[in-house]
């Protein structure tokens, strides 16, 4: 098995990642931290991993709602107006 398929192997996750819209972050779909411990055994490995993860899953963003967003958007709508 080449080292390519290998990476994707490593890489692919059930589901795909989503945008977690609090931390702004990926994460994968069932809400588990993306595993990133194979791209930091060495330089190496880390420059032939580079993008595997977005090329092989679906990234999924959504639409996110919390009073905090809420309020934030109406103070830089209210900066906008003229």
């Amino acid at each position: 098995m080449s080292s390519v398929c290998l990476f994707i192997s490593y890489a692919t996750v059930d589901g795909g990642y989503k945008c977690n819209a609090e931390t702004l972050k990926l994460v994968c779909a069932d809400g588990s931290r993306v595993d990133k411990s194979l791209v930091f055994t060495c330089k190496q490995v880390a420059e032939e991993m580079a993008g595997v993860g977005s090329r092989c899953n679906t990234l999924n963003f959504t639409t996110f709602y919390s009073d905090a967003t809420r309020l934030a958007g109406m103070l830089f709508g209210n900066t906008t107006k003229s």
